[in-house]
């Protein structure tokens, strides 16, 4: 075996990241409940309790799944470089490794929380605009109001994983000053 590969288990926790946004993705983010609306058949609605985040995300505009898509491939990409950190000595450094989890999981955070923000709205407009052409009344509700607590994870475990890998990268450089 070449000096230049190891073999270190602790580098594969990031396949951790890609697994978590594959369940994030699955799982519906809305509880069913009839105003909370993605799109329709004919003239019924279908909520978006009754479908996964990813189909809510391709029914949204395509912002919103630009933005969902930027998070899911940073999320892969953490989990591919800790593949290849976990056997090469070299990507184990704490500043090439700080500084690509940093930027990925940037990229991620931001993507799925730009993301979750315009569906959100799009779940708004589309709800409003289906009822008002339904009844021409409609009392105003809140699509956040109808998210659940996948929804809620999905954006706090990411944001908090940033946090914690910013606080341990300024940890190590005060440490190493």
């Amino acid at each position: 075996m070449p000096k230049s590969i190891s073999f270190r288990f602790q580098p594969l926790l990031f396949l951790l990241v890609p697994l978590w946004a594959l369940i994030y993705g699955l799982v519906p983010g809305f509880q069913s409940h009839e105003y909370a609306l993605i799109s329709s058949i004919g003239d019924k609605g279908i909520t978006a309790g009754s479908m996964s985040l990813f189909s809510c995300y391709s029914f949204a505009t395509t912002m919103t799944f630009a933005f969902s898509l930027i998070g899911l491939i940073a999320a892969i990409w953490i989990g591919v470089y800790g593949l290849f950190a976990a056997f090469l000595p070299k990507l184990r450094g704490v500043k090439t490794m700080s500084i690509v989890v940093l930027v990925s999981l940037g990229l991620m955070v931001t993507g799925y929380i730009a993301a979750s923000i315009m569906l959100v709205n799009c779940v708004d407009a589309f709800t409003r605009d289906f009822y008002l052409a339904q009844s021409g009344t409609f009392v105003t509700y809140n699509a956040y109001a109808f998210i659940n607590a996948n929804f809620v994870l999905g954006l706090a475990l990411p944001s908090g994983l940033l946090i914690w890998w910013v606080i341990v990268f300024v940890a190590h450089l005060a440490k190493k000053a």
